[in-house]
């Protein structure tokens, strides 16, 4: 017949208990890991009033958002000219670039990108903005056939020179393509760059520009 075992009280441990595995920690929760602050930067606690107005209006966000109503402005005036030719351009393309565009903004300028300060998981969804979301409703617009089509010749014949470039062939390159993506998030989470850019913003702000680029 087996021996009962002790326990104290506070059934803390029980007598003729291996000691040795108070050694052992205790690991600790993941909620309480994505909520520590990131080195050097302030923390933000995740509330209504931060989610609503925690928006970014630094030069760089600022030239983001500079760059991204040019494009939207753009497209809608090709768009506009397409159809005082008579030629109906999709509402679909076009919804779907404007989305594009919104969910580069938000990855880079909205509280997504304040948060990243405090929470992993902000981390992780402006990167899902930026390389999973927006690259492919930008592509959907199908802006480069936009171009084509309420360009100058001048103009069409060189963005079609640049298309059929060995330049814009190796970049676009399945190979090349798998590379920058993957290759990127390999460099970013599983090295000491993301403690070192987090400690540099400016530094941080490129590698955001590059994992867009990279996913485009």
């Amino acid at each position: 017949m087996l021996a009962r075992r002790r326990c104290h009280p506070e059934g803390l441990r029980c007598a003729g208990q291996d000691q040795s595995t108070d050694d052992v920690p205790h690991p600790v929760p993941i909620a309480t890991v994505s909520r520590v602050p990131m080195a050097g930067m302030p923390r933000v606690e995740f509330t209504l009033h931060n989610s609503l107005t925690a928006w970014q209006f630094g030069p760089f966000q600022l030239l983001v958002l500079a760059a991204l109503l040019a494009a939207a402005v753009w497209y809608l005036r090709a768009d506009w000219k397409l159809a005082q030719h008579g030629r109906a351009w999709p509402g679909l393309r076009t919804l779907a670039f404007v989305a594009g565009l919104v969910c580069v903004d938000l990855a880079l300028q909205s509280p997504v990108a304040t948060y990243t300060s405090t929470y992993f998981q902000a981390h992780v969804i402006q990167h899902l903005l930026l390389m999973v979301a927006g690259p492919p409703l930008l592509a959907l617009g199908a802006p480069s056939t936009l171009l084509l089509q309420t360009s100058s010749r001048k103009t069409k014949s060189r963005w079609l020179g640049f298309l059929h470039s060995r330049p814009f062939a190796v970049v676009s390159h399945p190979v090349t393509t798998w590379g920058l993506y993957y290759g990127a998030m390999y460099l970013f989470f599983l090295t000491p760059v993301i403690g070192y850019s987090m400690e540099h913003m400016p530094l941080m702000d490129v590698i955001n520009v590059g994992f867009f680029a990279g996913s485009t």
